[in-house]
């Protein structure tokens, strides 16, 4: 796949995931889920793991960079 259009791809969801979190309250943070194979989290507590595994992502677009 096209590295610049996975890279929009991602900045898009990004800003759309922005509208969607800046829309919440505090509260809402707080509010317990159950993940498939977590168990019980609270949003915050998801977002952070999605978060933290970010770079995982980057380290891909970083090589397939490399070897373009």
């Amino acid at each position: 796949r096209d590295v610049e259009n996975e890279l929009h791809m991602i900045a898009a969801t990004r800003r759309q995931m922005l509208t969607i979190l800046q829309s919440l309250s505090a509260g809402d943070f707080r509010r317990m889920g159950n993940h498939s194979q977590a168990g019980p989290l609270s949003l915050t507590d998801l977002l952070q793991g999605i978060t933290g595994h970010l770079p995982h992502h980057v380290a891909f677009i970083d090589a397939k960079r490399r070897a373009l």
